[in-house]
């Protein structure tokens, strides 16, 4: 988890509160309306954090593990693939969340606004507060990489997390396409990047890759 930035109570918490405050909301209560005071952008005062969330997360979404890069779009123009992600839902928590640096995600928009949306996540299961590893990369029957619980886990705790890899669209289309070019990309020039590049750039898909051996055949065909 990043460091609280020095100007997040001033610029974010306390106007949130202000705003709720204004609303008639009790920050200590769920909203009555789910995240209806919030519409249109009213009181969204968390975006004037996103340079620090960017920075902090080192532009990569918790969830999907991913560097977020622009993409082009038809006309020429870039447009950004990043969401600020409030972890305990808006519309399912105590109001004042909203506004706690604690409970902001830096995240890939494809996993927030289409996949995760209200889903409540067990709080084990948050990436920041991870001490274990949960997932590995598996090959399934149609060549794709998808994400699965890992196999040393419990009946339950496989069957919890699989809850998780659902409500996260960890194994989504648009998902699995992006990991799918990423796995190709370094199997096709692993000897190019080095370990050092591709640990920095993907680091999950890196490490899962050398532990189903993918990595080191590749190399092995290359000589």
């Amino acid at each position: 988890m990043p460091q609280e930035p020095a100007c997040f109570d001033s610029t974010v918490r306390q106007r949130g509160l202000a705003f709720l405050q204004r609303q008639g909301q009790d920050p200590q209560q769920e909203p009555q309306n789910g995240s209806s005071i919030w519409r249109n952008g009213a009181g969204n005062f968390w975006r004037a954090v996103k340079d620090e969330l960017r920075t902090g997360y080192n532009n990569r979404c918790v969830y999907s593990c991913f560097v977020l890069e622009e993409e082009r779009q038809q006309d020429g123009t870039l447009r950004s693939t990043h969401s600020i992600d409030h972890f305990q839902p808006r519309s399912r928590s105590p109001a004042y969340l909203a506004y706690e640096w604690s409970n902001l995600r830096w995240t890939w928009n494809v996993i927030d606004n289409e996949c995760k949306k209200d889903h409540l996540i067990p709080e084990e299961h948050d990436p920041i507060r991870l001490t274990r590893d949960i997932m590995e990369l598996k090959e399934d029957d149609n060549g794709d990489w998808i994400v699965v619980p890992d196999s040393s886990l419990t009946t339950s705790e496989q069957e919890k997390i699989g809850r998780t890899i659902q409500d996260l669209g960890l194994n989504r289309r648009r998902v699995k396409i992006r990991r799918n070019q990423y796995v190709e990309d370094f199997l096709d020039k692993d000897n190019h990047y080095g370990s050092d590049f591709m640990e920095e750039r993907q680091p999950f898909i890196y490490r899962e890759l050398k532990r189903l051996g993918w990595i080191q055949e590749a190399k092995e065909k290359n000589l």
